[in-house]
Parts: C-alpha cells; sequence; structure tokens
C-alpha cells in the first residue's frame, strides 16, 4: 500500500537549493517513502530537539560519493500510532551543524503554535457564541 507524501512549503524550497544529482536522490528517496514510511531510522532522544522524538530521518548524499552521508531528509509519519495517512517532510538539508534537525524542529514547532492558536479561537468563538445565544 502506497502512503500520501506531504513536503512542507519549507521543505520544498530546501530542496531547489540542492544541486541536481542530490535532488534526484531525493525524489528517489520521496518515491520510497510511498512504499515503506518507515524507511528512515527513529531519532534519538536529544536535549533541544525532544520535539523530534517522533519523527524519522534519512542519510543522504550524491550517487557514488565516498564517506559519510552530509545531507539529511527529516519526516513525520502521521498519525505517529495506527494507519499512517501522511508522511510529512519537513526538512531536507546538511548535517553539519544539525541543519536540517534545526529547521525541522523549527519548523513542527510553528505548526504546534498554529495548531494551538487555531484551538483558542475557536473556543473563544464558541464562549462568545454560546453567550450571544444566552
Amino acid at each position: 500500500m502506497s502512503q500520501r507524501v506531504e513536503l512542507l512549503p519549507e521543505a520544498r524550497d530546501d530542496i531547489h537549493t540542492l544541486s541536481s544529482q542530490l535532488r534526484r536522490e531525493v525524489v528517489r528517496l520521496l518515491v520510497t517513502l510511498e512504499q515503506n514510511p518507515y524507511l528512515g531510522r527513529e531519532m534519538w532522544v536529544v536535549r533541544g530537539f525532544e520535539v523530534l522524538t517522533d519523527c524519522r530521518s534519512i542519510k543522504f548524499d550524491a550517487p557514488g560519493r565516498k564517506g559519510k552521508p552530509r545531507y539529511r531528509l527529516v519526516y513525520r509519519n502521521e498519525p505517529d500510532e495506527g494507519a499512517i495517512a501522511v508522511v510529512c517532510v519537513l526538512a531536507v538539508g546538511e548535517r553539519k551543524q544539525m541543519t536540517a534537525y534545526k529547521q525541522a524542529r523549527a519548523r513542527l514547532d510553528a505548526r504546534r503554535r498554529q495548531a494551538e492558536q487555531a484551538s483558542l479561537y475557536a473556543r473563544r468563538y464558541r464562549l462568545l457564541r454560546h453567550r450571544l445565544l444566552h
């Protein structure tokens, strides 16, 4: 069964900044993720990056390059329990100085803040509506 892979707009921008060789490698990984959402390794608990503990990471580099892979694709299976509905790519970038992980953390934090704010607005709306109707 194939999963839907979605990229945050910022992750799409990340991909466009890569060389054509690396972009092709990312596309190959995205196609593979559609078939296997558990491809990446689970993120470890690292101080300052706790928000990423339900995410996964894939190491990659240009085909044929020797040495450790320099790039990371950070994604999250949503929902994280049960049947996966969406594979959400949070960031694609260099591992150097934890760049990809910092970007993913900032983007997840921003999504959570937006969700909390939307929830707050919905509660305020229900309260105002209740006061007006009663």
